[in-house]
């Protein structure tokens, strides 16, 4: 079967139930289903929207400089940050973790991120998973590796 652009094909894994994958599609969203038929279509509308909330998200990012240094770095200037909601600081920590490849922004690293940005701790350091940390410091918030000169300071 080809569908916009891409063929269909079946793997002998999507038929085991040892993977969560495949016990949500077969358990859980038949469930689901019986309870409520418009799941499907409800999550679709959620879906859209997400994506339009998304786009909302990504012109408030634009205008918010992430300074990216030579040492491996980015800088965030902690006075812009500080004028912005929480929905958007989540979103730039968001963005600078994802500039270093390999990092992840688990939410409750990130609360404790924007509880040091948002009271203004300076010197305090949240390590993500990836190897990334995010320091506050006086004038910007930092992200580097955890191996980088940065790490030094």
């Amino acid at each position: 079967e080809f569908e916009q652009g891409r063929y269909w094909a079946e793997d002998a894994s999507n038929r085991s139930g040892r993977y969560l994958r495949n016990r949500v599609r077969a358990d859980l969203v038949p469930m689901f289903m019986r309870e409520n038929p418009n799941f499907a279509d409800n999550c679709r509308q959620m879906w859209r929207s997400a994506r339009r909330d998304e786009a909302l998200f990504d012109q408030c990012l634009a205008g918010i400089p992430i300074e990216i240094a030579e040492d491996i770095s980015c800088r965030i200037p902690l006075k812009i940050l500080k004028k912005k909601p929480a929905s958007i600081r989540f979103r730039v920590y968001l963005r600078a973790i994802s500039l270093f490849k390999h990092g992840q922004g688990k939410w409750e690293n990130l609360e404790k991120l924007d509880m040091a940005v948002s009271s203004g701790r300076t010197g305090k350091t949240v390590q993500f998973p990836g190897g990334i940390n995010a320091t506050v410091q006086k004038q910007t918030v930092i992200f580097y590796t955890a191996g980088s000169a940065m790490s030094n300071r």
